[in-house]
């Protein structure tokens, strides 16, 4: 994902946490008092005077598993396939996606939507 929108390669960390620790995140850097899917935090040197290095530091996308065990159920598809849209969800995050606005969610979603496609060629649902 980061090859396909950023036109390089880069160092990416997935953490994956329980309800508790992503829910302190989400308090502490979100003010979010409540557990959530996905949080990223860009390094700030990726795109910057150094750009361009091999497996440049990225970022860090911190996945609940707790909230992805239950939007798989809810969206009906694998527990596989709502880890990899949530780290591609994550990604774009880190890319400078928005999903706050309407016109910039649905730019969004339609990037991870062909992402996860792409990732995940075979998979149904």
């Amino acid at each position: 994902a980061l090859g396909a929108q950023a036109g390089r390669r880069g160092e990416l960390c997935v953490v994956f946490q329980t309800d508790a620790e992503i829910a302190e995140l989400n308090r502490r850097f979100l003010r979010k008092d409540r557990p959530t899917d996905v949080l990223a935090f860009r390094y700030g040197a990726f795109g910057g005077a150094a750009a361009g290095a091999e497996d440049e530091p990225f970022g860090d996308v911190y996945i609940g598993l707790g909230a992805a065990k239950r939007q798989a159920r809810e969206l009906g598809h694998s527990f596989r396939k709502e880890l990899v849209t949530l780290v591609v969800h994550g990604v774009l995050h880190l890319l400078g996606h928005d999903d706050l606005q309407p016109a910039a969610k649905k730019r969004m979603f339609k990037a991870q939507d062909r992402l996860v496609k792409r990732l995940l060629p075979h998979e149904e649902a």
